[in-house]
Formats: C-alpha cells, sequence, structure tokens
C-alpha cells in the first residue's frame, strides 16, 4: 500500500441484502444457502478492478450468531465466507477477511472473554486461507486492540478501520481518543495498517489528513455513500459512481493509502473510482 493507491471493494451486507438476503437474519447465512450469490459479488468486486477484496463475515463472531440462533454454525459461515471470496477472487487478489465489533461501543465486557471471541473467529478465517484480517467499523478502542492483537495470536496480519466523531476537539472515538493515540495503539498492538470507514464521504475528506499525519501506518478509508436519508422505510445513499471517484481520488491526494466503500457503495462504485485510478497514475 506504501507503493501507491490501493483500490478495495465496496459493501458486502446491503449488496448481498438487495440481492435476496432476508433482513431478519445475519447476511452471513447466505455463506451456507446461497454461497454462489456471495462469490458472485466477490466476483464482480474483482472485475471492477478492486485489488483486494474482503469477505461475508463481518458479524461472523460467536456472539452475534448466537442472536439468530447460528452459533452452532459459526465454523462453516466463517470458513465459507473465506472460501467463496477466494473462488471469486480466483487468485487474482488478496482476500482479507471482515471483523466486525463484537460487543457494542458503550458496553461493558471482560476483555478476556472478548478476545476468546476474537481469537475464535479469526482463528476460523486464518484456518480458511484468508490472506490477512481486516477489522472494521469500530468505535471503541479497548475493543479494537483486543481484535488486533487476537489476529497477532493467531499469527495472521490485520489491519484495523476506526469510527470517529466529531467533538469540541476534533474526532474522536467513544472514550475520547484521538486519532493519534487511537492510531499509536493499534500499531502497538500490532496492525500493519489502519484507517477510517463507515463515516459520509464529507467526514472522510476532512479528516482524511488527520489520519495521514497521525500515523506512520498505511492508511485505508473506506467511507459509505453519503449521509443516508430515509425513503419508502429504508434508508439510501445518494452518492453517485461518478461521485465516489472524485471522493477516491481526493482521498489519495491528501495522503489515503487505500481506498474502498462502505454502505451504500457497490461494485460500480469501485469500478468508476478504477477509472479514476487509471486516468490519475500519479499520487
Amino acid at each position: 500500500m506504501k507503493s501507491g493507491r490501493v483500490l478495495l471493494d465496496g459493501c458486502w451486507g446491503a449488496e448481498l441484502r438487495g440481492r435476496g438476503a432476508p433482513e431478519s437474519l445475519p447476511v452471513e447465512i447466505w455463506n451456507l444457502i446461497e454461497g454462489e450469490q456471495v462469490q458472485n459479488l466477490a466476483e464482480e468486486y474483482v472485475r471492477a478492478g478492486a485489488d483486494a477484496i474482503s469477505t461475508n463475515t463481518f458479524q461472523g463472531s460467536r456472539l452475534a450468531l448466537e442472536r439468530a440462533e447460528l452459533d452452532t454454525e459459526i465454523d462453516r459461515i466463517n470458513r465459507l465466507g473465506v472460501v467463496y471470496s477466494r473462488r471469486g477472487a480466483n487468485e487474482r487478489v488478496p482476500v482479507y477477511a471482515s471483523v466486525g465489533p463484537i460487543a457494542s461501543p458503550h458496553e461493558w465486557v471482560d476483555l478476556d472473554y472478548l478476545s476468546e471471541l476474537y481469537i475464535e473467529q479469526v482463528g476460523y478465517l486464518s484456518e480458511a486461507l484468508a490472506d490477512g484480517i481486516l477489522i472494521e467499523t469500530h468505535m471503541n478502542l479497548s475493543h479494537a486492540v483486543v481484535a488486533v492483537k487476537s489476529a497477532e495470536t493467531i499469527g495472521i496480519p490485520s489491519a484495523c478501520t476506526l469510527v470517529f466523531q466529531r467533538n469540541e476537539n476534533g474526532w474522536a472515538l467513544t472514550g475520547g481518543e484521538s486519532p493519534e493515540q487511537s492510531f499509536a495503539e493499534l500499531e502497538g498492538a500490532g496492525a500493519c495498517a489502519v484507517g477510517v470507514n463507515c463515516m459520509s464521504t464529507t467526514d472522510c475528506l476532512e479528516i482524511v489528513e488527520v489520519a495521514a499525519t497521525a500515523t506512520g501506518l498505511p492508511l485505508i478509508i473506506k467511507p459509505n455513500a453519503g449521509t443516508p436519508a430515509m425513503s419508502g422505510g429504508k434508508w439510501e445513499y445518494c452518492t453517485s459512481p461518478e461521485e465516489f471517484a472524485i471522493v477516491a481520488r481526493e482521498l489519495w491526494n491528501r495522503g489515503c493509502h487505500a481506498v474502498g466503500g462502505c454502505c451504500g457503495l457497490g461494485p460500480q462504485h469501485i469500478q468508476s473510482a478504477k477509472c479514476k485510478v487509471d486516468e490519475s497514475p500519479s499520487v
């Protein structure tokens, strides 16, 4: 990532829901019953130009699956998530398995217990031959650090992206930690790259320069497709593929090493951003 502009994939959950995955269950259930659809999405992201793709395992922890009475399938759900992404990638790009937050950012949870849960999920993902782990959408720094350390324990490289909010002092996590403090602790825990995700394009354009100076690690930015608006009982995002491509180029110009998409950004957005990369090879 340090040597150039890396293009990641976009959203998985909303994309699969749009293709029929049930709203009432974790979208990861499709790894069990609609694997071809999961593989097809992985292949679409590769065809769109992504240099690396993720997996349909964001809610693959035992705790998340237990709520839907799917915890007995935790092994298969995580392993198959990697299998279908690797089949879709067909050895053309690496696969970094997605790991979302296990506990609410405001919820007290025993960190040793949390570590056990992360190690379990990351273990299955590693055994299925994921190339690395992408720990995403964390707002609680102590939870994110535990997640990164779990990957260190397993022996697989990890990156971690956080969700910051603006306060009177700038940008901070739920515990008040700044980007500088957050990224330093993640690097100390063993993260190979850090960044932000699941923030609006506007917020990402504002925070990227702060984030770029806050760490010497490669920086990942995965914005949402703008700020969602409620329409017909559903949240809809307004950023077009062409608009996202402009945002992606600007993120690279402001010091980001890898750009991808979060909520509302699909294969068409990645394809449009790929065209901008090809048009503007210099960083």
